[in-house]
């Protein structure tokens, strides 16, 4: 019947999507090293995203840094998913004359999902440009780019996924003025990460 054969799809497609974070997690894929590599329905798909759940097992910390509005997630397999859907908005390179910096970044207008409000996701630390454009759709979840080190990096293997929270700035501002609603959603989109 279609009933038993949807359930069968189903049954189908969730062994298939834990088999695809096992092979990544385990390394037995290049897909961490050749994104071109994944499988269409992967939950690391580069271009349909994922909930944010199916990165846990990638995920081997997140922190809060005092003063800032956002997170520092370290993503084993290096691949840097976008937290919240939007607009791409900015997309630059960023260091000071002292090597402080955010290096390669993407700023990315999303809407926070608790409140509605328009919010600036600024996405830093990336190991190259991402290949993305100006006014590129993103899903949440959707591969951005790779893990790096551009930029001021401090963690054991030099990469960091750096995920800043930012009131909405007109394009090119390089405003770092913090969301007003910062502190609750970076606490849920660090949950999320964590799978708790």
């Amino acid at each position: 019947t279609t009933e038993q054969q949807r359930v069968i799809n189903d049954a189908t497609a969730s062994y298939q999507s834990k088999l695809n974070v096992i092979n990544v997690a385990s390394g037995n894929t290049e897909v961490y090293k050749n994104p071109t590599l994944m499988r269409p329905g992967s939950v690391f798909n580069q271009q349909t995203g994922a909930p944010l759940q199916s990165f846990a097992p990638q995920v081997s910390s997140v922190t809060f840094d005092t003063g800032q509005p956002g997170i520092d997630v370290f993503f084993e397999d290096k691949q840097f998913p976008a937290v919240l859907g939007g607009t791409v908005k900015d997309i630059d390179y960023q260091v000071n004359a002292d090597g402080s910096g955010y290096g390669h970044y993407v700023v990315i207008e999303s809407t926070d999902p608790s409140t509605g409000e328009k919010v600036d996701v600024l996405y830093s630390h990336f190991g190259n440009r991402p290949n993305l454009q100006l006014n590129q759709t993103i899903n949440q979840g959707q591969i951005i780019g790779i893990q790096g080190g551009s930029g001021s990096v401090q963690s054991a293997d030099g990469t960091i996924s750096s995920i800043d929270f930012l009131a909405p700035a007109p394009q090119g501002s390089k405003s770092m003025t913090p969301y007003s609603n910062y502190e609750s959603l970076r606490n849920s989109i660090a949950s999320q990460l964590q799978n708790n």
